[in-house]
C-alpha cells in the first residue's frame, strides 16, 4: 500500500472527482466504525457524485495499491464496511431512484430501502426482504449483504430478486451484470469475468453442491451455488452478498412483489423452549410468512422498560412465537391462522389472534423495540455480536437450543433468545467486555463451540448479517479447503490485486475476529475528568455506550434524532459519529492538538442538545451529555468565543430589552440595529427578535399574587420557575400560568430565581452555570421543604432542573429540587389523574395544530398536551408531527448557524404549509420564535388557550 499521507491522497483525488473528499482526522474517524465491534480508520473518505467519480477513485486506488470499499448506512454488524484505504460514502449523492417500470425498480446504491418502498407503495408493491434496518439501510448494502428479514419464510433473501447490477470492477471498467447470460454474448472485461466464473463453477459443481448446509438461511462466502445453468450464468446473483469485495455497485435493479392484501397474527405462548422448538416444524408446514421468537428475559425486559406494551406482552411465558399469515381476504387469513393454531394444539400454553391492522402494527413494533433494550444497560459488558447470525435447519432448532444452553452454563453467560425461529436462526448476543483479555478469550471459546455445534447440525455461521471481519476466519472451516479455494479463485477473477474491501469474507488469519476491536483501547482516566459532575464511571461508560447501529440516520417523521443529520445528510452530523469521535478522543487516539483545533470546535457545534438521542437511540446513548462535557473541556482549554460569551448571558440581554421596552422593540426592527446586533453579538440580522415586555414578570407576578391573596383550602402548592421568556418577553404567559393553577385550587409562589442557564450549559460555560443554578436552588429548595412542587412552563427549564443540574450542583438541595420539578402540562395531567383539574367553561371555537418541543419529550409524556387539550378541554387540535424546529435555544439565532437551523426546520415548514389552520400551539419559546419566523402563524403556549377556556384571559 502507498506510503502517501492522507492529505496528499485527498489532494490528488480531489482533482479527479466532482464529489467530496475528506482526509482530516475528524471525518476519517467518523467512518472508522459501523454497527460492529471494530474500528479501522481509513486514509481518505470520498462521497462520489456519480459513476465516473467511482471509476476515477477505483483507478487511482489501483495505481497506488490502496484498498477501497463502498459504504452505505454502516448498519452491518460484521465490520464489512470498514477499510484502511479509501471509503466511498455512497449515501450522500448516489441516491436516485432511476426507474420504476412494472415489476422492476432500478436505483443507485445510496437509496434507502424504506424510501424505495414508499415510492413503490403507490403502485401496490414493495421490495420483498425486510431487514430490521430498512429505515436507513441502503440498496447497495441490502444487495451487498444479501439481506433478508422477519418475513424470509415468504420472501427469502435479496438474491432471489436482483435482476441486474451495474458495477465498477477493480480496473475501473463499468459492467452491467445480469442473470441468465451466455458469456459468448458479452464483450470485454464482462465477458472474461463471466467465462472464467462459469468455467470455474461448472468444473467444481460437485464440490459446491456437497458443501451446502442444510439450512435455507446461508449467505456465508460467495453466492456460487445454483448460478450456472448450462451455458448460462447468473452474474447478478453471484455478486449479491459479496460485501464490496468483488466490485463497487453503482446501480441495482430488483424485482418487486405485491403488497399483501390482508394480514393476520397468531401469538403463541409456551412454558418451555423445548415445547416451543417441537412445534416450529409443525408451524412452518402450515406456510406462514413469519415465525418470530422472543424469550422470557426479553419479554420481561420490555414489560419493565416499555410500559406502552404491557397490555400485549405475555408476562410469564418462557417463549413467545409471533406467526403471520397473509391472503387475499380476511376470511382466507383467518382460515390459515386457525389451521396453524389447530396444528399446534396443546403444544402452546396460550394464544392470541390479532386481525386488526393497527393492533398488528403495534405487536410488531413491540418486538422491534424490545431487541435494542439489550443495549441500554450501562456496564462494561456489552452485547457481543459474533454468534448472532448462526442458522440451522428449523427442524433442528430444539437440538441447537439444547446445545446452546450447555455452552451458556459452561461459560456462565447470560443470553437472550430471539430471532427467526421459523428459519432456525437466533440472534444471540452474550454480554462480554471486549476490553478485557479474559472476555476476549471467552468470546473465542464460545465462538468455537457455537460454530462447531451449528456445523454438527448442518447449519451455517452466517444467515443474514454478512461475513465481514467477524466470521471471515471461519469460512474455510465451514466449507473445507476445496470449496474455500473456489471462493478464492472467484475473488481473483474479479479482483486479482485484492484491493476490493480486502479481508472481508476471505481472510487467512484465523484470529481476525479478535483484532481491531474498538474496546481494546480503554478510556484514559485523564480524558474522563470533567468540569461537570458525574456518578462513578458514568462518563467512561457513556463514552462506550453507542454500538453504531445507525438508527440516528433514519428520517421517518416518528424519529426526531438527529436533527443535524436529518438536515445535512452527512455522517459527521449523526449521533453515531459524535459518539464515535468522542470515544476515539477519550481512548487517547485523538491528540490534544486535534482536540483543540478549530475543526474540532466546528464538530462540537453539530449538536443542538435536543436530547432525542437519549430517548430514541436503541442504546440510549446520551450524546447531548457527551458533547456538553466535551465543550466544557474545550472551553476550559481554549475559552469561549465572543458570541458564546454573550449568549450564555442571554438573561442580561433580555433584561436590557425589557428595561427599555417599548423603545427596544421599535429599535430592534430597524435594519441598522439588526446589523449592529449581528456585529456585536453574532445574532443573525435576518432573525426577528421577540417583543420585550416592560419590566420583569417576577416582580409583576409577585404584586399580583399579593393582591389576590391565598387560595382557600389549596389542593396543592407550587413554586413557579418562570425562566427568561415569560419573565422578560411574555408576561401574559406568566399570568396565565398563575391564573390556571389558582383556578384549580393550587397555591402558587414566585421564589427569587435566575433563569435556567441552558445556553451556558450548551456552550460549555460551566462556571456561569454553577453560579446561576446555585442561586436558584437555594431558594427553590426552601419552597420544596415548605411543601411546594416546582413547576416550569418552559420545557427547557424543567429539563435544566431535572436532568442537567446534577452535573453542576451537588448536595441535598439540588437533589430535592430536581426530584420535585415538573413541566407544566405534565403537572396538569397529574391534577387531572387525581380528579382535581376542572373542566373547561368556554369552547375554544377554532382549530389548532400542535408542535411538540424536543425538550418536552425529554422530561415527560410526549402525548400529554394533546391528550389534555383533546380529551379534557375538548379542543380541536392536531399534531404537526414535524420534528425539531431548528432554533434550539440560541443555537439557530447565531449567524454561523442560521442556514443549518433553516435546513433543520424544513420539515416543520412543510407541515405548517399543509396545516388546516394558522393557529399553532407549542410550549417552547424557541419553537414559537422559529415557527413565527418561517411561517405566517399565530403561535401560542397551550396554557393561554386553557386559560381562555376557563374564561381567565
Amino acid at each position: 500500500m502507498t506510503q502517501k499521507e492522507p492529505s496528499q491522497i485527498a489532494a490528488e483525488v480531489t482533482k479527479l472527482v466532482r464529489g467530496d473528499v475528506f482526509a482530516d482526522i475528524i471525518h476519517r474517524v467518523a467512518y472508522s466504525t459501523d454497527s460492529s465491534s471494530y474500528r479501522i480508520v481509513p486514509q481518505c473518505v470520498v462521497a462520489p457524485q456519480d459513476v465516473q467519480d467511482v471509476v476515477a477513485v477505483v483507478r487511482y486506488a489501483r495505481d497506488l495499491g490502496i484498498p477501497v470499499a463502498p459504504r452505505g448506512a454502516g448498519s452491518g454488524v460484521a465490520g464489512e464496511s470498514l477499510c484502511s484505504g479509501i471509503v466511498l460514502d455512497m449515501t450522500r449523492y448516489m441516491k436516485q431512484i432511476t426507474r420504476i417500470d412494472g415489476e422492476l425498480a432500478a436505483c443507485q446504491p445510496g437509496v434507502v430501502l424504506d424510501d424505495l418502498n414508499k415510492r413503490l407503495a403507490s403502485s401496490g408493491r414493495k421490495i420483498g426482504p425486510d431487514p430490521s434496518s430498512a429505515n436507513r439501510a441502503t440498496l447497495g448494502g441490502v444487495v451487498g449483504n444479501d439481506a433478508t428479514g422477519a418475513h424470509s419464510l415468504q420472501y427469502g433473501h435479496t438474491s432471489a430478486y436482483v435482476e441486474a447490477v451495474e458495477a465498477v470492477l477493480p480496473d475501473g471498467t463499468i459492467v452491467e451484470f445480469r442473470n441468465g447470460v451466455d458469456p459468448q454474448t458479452l464483450a470485454g472485461r464482462g465477458q472474461s469475468v463471466a467465462r472464467e466464473c462459469r468455467s470455474l463453477l461448472t468444473a467444481n459443481q460437485a464440490v459446491i453442491d456437497k458443501a451446502q448446509p442444510a439450512t435455507k438461511r446461508n449467505r456465508t462466502g460467495y453466492h456460487i451455488a445454483d448460478v450456472c445453468h448450462g451455458d448460462q450464468i447468473d452474474l447478478a446473483r453471484l455478486l449479491v452478498g459479496s460485501e464490496g469485495t468483488l466490485a463497487i455497485f453503482t446501480s441495482v435493479t430488483l424485482r418487486t412483489v405485491p403488497l399483501p392484501a390482508v394480514k393476520g397474527l397468531l401469538q403463541l405462548e409456551f412454558d418451555s423452549f423445548d415445547s416451543m422448538a417441537k412445534v416450529v416444524p409443525t408451524i412452518v408446514d402450515t406456510n406462514p410468512v413469519a415465525c418470530e421468537l422472543m424469550d422470557r428475559s426479553l419479554v420481561n425486559l420490555a414489560i419493565d422498560q416499555l410500559p406502552q406494551y404491557r397490555d400485549i406482552l405475555p408476562a410469564g411465558a418462557a417463549a413467545v412465537l409471533l406467526i403471520e399469515h397473509v391472503g387475499a381476504s380476511a376470511d382466507e387469513v383467518r382460515e390459515k391462522i386457525h389451521a396453524t393454531d389447530a396444528a399446534v394444539g396443546k403444544g402452546a400454553s396460550g394464544r392470541t389472534i390479532i386481525t386488526d391492522p393497527r393492533a398488528q402494527t403495534r405487536v410488531w413494533k413491540s418486538r422491534k423495540d424490545a431487541g435494542p433494550l439489550l443495549y441500554r444497560k450501562r456496564r462494561r459488558q456489552h452485547p457481543a455480536e459474533f454468534m448472532e447470525d448462526v442458522s440451522v435447519d428449523y427442524r433442528r432448532l430444539g437440538d441447537y437450543i439444547a446445545g446452546l444452553e450447555k455452552i451458556q452454563k459452561k461459560h456462565d453467560i447470560a443470553i437472550c433468545y430471539f430471532g427467526h425461529a421459523g428459519d432456525g436462526e437466533l440472534h444471540l448476543r452474550p454480554y462480554l467486555d471486549l476490553g478485557d483479555p479474559r472476555d476476549r478469550d471467552k468470546m473465542k471459546a464460545i465462538a468455537e463451540e457455537v460454530f462447531t455445534l451449528a456445523w454438527s447440525l448442518g447449519g451455517s455461521i452466517s444467515g443474514e448479517h454478512a461475513v465481514g471481519l467477524i466470521r471471515a476466519g471461519y469460512v474455510r472451516r465451514q466449507y473445507g479447503d476445496a470449496y474455500y479455494d473456489i471462493l478464492k479463485k472467484v475473488k481473483a477473477i474479479f479482483d486479482p490485486a485484492g484491493l476490493m474491501n480486502p479481508g472481508k469474507i476471505l481472510n487467512e488469519d484465523p484470529d481476525v475476529m479478535f483484532k481491531s476491536l474498538r474496546r481494546e483501547r480503554p478510556i484514559l482516566p485523564e480524558r474522563a475528568r470533567s468540569e461537570m459532575l458525574f456518578h462513578a464511571n458514568e462518563l467512561e461508560l457513556e463514552f462506550e455506550q453507542c454500538y453504531g447501529c445507525g438508527l440516528c440516520l433514519g428520517r421517518e417523521p416518528s424519529l426526531r434524532m438527529c436533527p443535524v443529520f436529518r438536515a445535512t445528510g452527512e455522517e459527521l452530523g449523526s449521533s453515531r459519529a459524535k459518539a464515535n469521535l468522542l470515544h476515539y478522543w477519550a481512548t487517547g487516539q485523538l491528540s490534544d492538538k486535534d482536540f483543540e483545533s478549530p475543526e474540532f470546535r466546528k464538530f462540537l457545534d453539530l449538536c443542538v442538545n435536543c436530547k432525542m438521542c437519549e430517548r430514541q437511540c436503541p442504546s440510549g446513548t446520551n450524546i447531548s451529555m457527551l458533547m456538553t462535557a466535551a465543550r466544557a473541556e474545550y472551553v476550559r482549554r481554549k475559552g469561549l468565543r465572543r458570541t458564546e460569551f454573550l449568549l450564555s448571558r442571554n438573561r442580561y440581554l433580555s433584561w436590557m430589552g425589557s428595561v427599555f421596552s417599548p423603545l427596544s422593540n421599535v429599535a430592534m426592527k430597524l435594519p441598522i440595529s439588526k446589523w449592529l446586533l449581528e456585529k456585536a453579538t453574532g445574532i443573525d440580522k435576518r432573525r426577528s427578535m421577540p417583543q420585550f415586555a416592560r419590566g420583569s414578570f417576577l416582580k409583576a407576578g409577585a404584586k399580583y399574587l399579593a393582591a389576590q391573596g391565598s387560595v382557600i383550602n389549596p389542593v396543592d402548592k407550587v413554586a413557579y420557575f418562570v425562566d427568561t421568556y415569560a419573565n422578560f418577553n411574555d408576561h401574559e404567559l406568566g399570568f396565565a400560568v398563575l391564573d390556571v393553577l389558582r383556578h384549580n385550587g393550587v397555591e402558587v409562589i414566585l421564589p427569587d430565581q435566575r433563569p435556567s442557564p441552558l445556553p451556558a450549559i450548551v456552550y460549555g460555560n460551566a462556571h456561569l452555570v454553577r453560579r446561576d443554578l446555585a442561586y436558584s436552588v437555594k431558594n427553590l429548595a426552601k419552597a420544596v421543604r415548605a411543601g411546594c412542587k416546582v413547576v416550569c412552563s418552559e420545557p427547557s427549564a424543567a429539563l435544566c432542573l431535572r436532568e442537567e443540574m446534577r452535573h453542576y450542583i451537588a448536595g441535598e438541595d439540588a437533589a430535592l429540587v430536581a426530584a420535585h420539578t415538573s413541566e407544566l402540562m405534565n403537572y396538569l395531567a397529574t391534577l387531572r389523574a387525581g380528579g382535581k383539574l376542572k373542566p373547561a367553561v368556554h369552547d375554544a371555537g377554532e382549530k389548532f395544530v400542535y408542535h411538540l418541543p424536543c425538550h418536552l419529550c425529554a422530561v415527560g409524556d410526549e402525548t400529554v398536551t394533546l391528550r389534555l387539550l383533546q380529551e379534557h378541554f375538548k379542543i380541536d387540535v392536531a399534531d404537526l408531527q414535524a420534528g425539531c424546529c431548528g432554533l434550539s435555544g440560541t443555537f439557530g439565532m447565531q449567524q454561523k448557524n442560521y442556514e443549518l437551523a433553516t435546513e433543520i426546520s424544513e420539515s416543520l415548514k412543510a407541515a405548517l404549509a399543509k396545516a388546516p389552520t394558522r393557529n399553532v400551539l407549542t410550549e417552547c419559546a424557541a419553537c414559537k420564535m422559529q415557527i413565527e419566523h418561517i411561517a405566517p402563524t399565530s403561535t401560542t403556549h397551550p396554557i393561554k388557550l386553557i386559560a381562555r377556556s376557563y374564561g381567565l384571559l
